[in-house]
């Protein structure tokens, strides 16, 4: 099974931005357009702690549940199963050799 880790990361990707914008419109929701709050500087500070709290979230989470090292993947792999009775003993393909569709081993 082939992973295609550019579509992983573009869903990720957005997911992260959604937060962000989220939090821009929610405070301009509150303040301005249905005028809930006041803004002075009271909640003016707590609504930036609440975002500089919730960006430290996100970078920590970021870093702690982010794959690190190398990630490759090569493409397919398939197991080979003898057609035979009995047990195996040697098996004369060599490790990452790639074969095609009908190809017998020696």
């Amino acid at each position: 099974m082939q992973v295609d880790l550019c579509s992983i990361g573009s869903l990720g990707g957005f997911k992260v931005v959604i937060v962000p914008i989220f939090y821009t419109v929610a405070p301009w929701l509150v303040f301005f357009k249905l005028k809930i709050v006041p803004l002075n500087w009271m909640s003016g500070a707590v609504a930036a702690l609440c975002g500089i709290l919730i960006l430290a979230t996100l970078l920590a989470l970021l870093n702690s549940l982010t794959p690190s090292g190398g990630i490759v993947v090569i493409g397919r792999v398939v197991e080979l199963t003898p057609n035979v009775s009995g047990q195996v003993v040697a098996v004369s393909a060599k490790p990452a050799h790639q074969g095609r569709r009908g190809f017998v081993q020696d």
